[in-house]
């Protein structure tokens, strides 16, 4: 079911603020990944306070150009993911980071 334009603009200006309010932001690949390691992943990420968020990619582009962050991006190809720390959950900038490379070691090819 596509998203309608006013449900676009509701996810970018999410978006947006959360990228703004981050300490710190992890982009997430990832392929083939069940609904049961997608949850154990939440878990263990919210213990940390870590936020986790699968986007659109194109959402995702025009949240980080409203949020000021400019730069080229990278090819990222597969499906994305937003793994941020937001600033009222702490100041530790490695946990989102942390919180994943276990779970890249986890679930090899499926994350990255």
């Amino acid at each position: 079911m596509a998203l309608t334009k006013a449900k676009k603009g509701e996810l970018i200006a999410t978006l947006t603020g959360a990228i703004k309010e981050a300490t710190s932001a992890v982009f997430v690949g990832f392929n083939k990944l069940t609904v049961h390691e997608s949850d154990e992943m939440r878990t263990a990420l919210k213990k940390e306070g870590v936020r986790y968020t699968v986007v659109k990619k194109t959402l995702l582009a025009k949240a980080l150009q409203d949020a000021g962050v400019s730069g080229d991006a990278p090819e990222m190809p597969g499906e994305i993911a937003l793994a941020y720390l937001p600033k009222s959950a702490g100041t530790d900038m490695t946990a989102p980071a942390r919180g994943l490379q276990e779970f890249v070691k986890k679930f090899k090819d499926k994350l990255t």
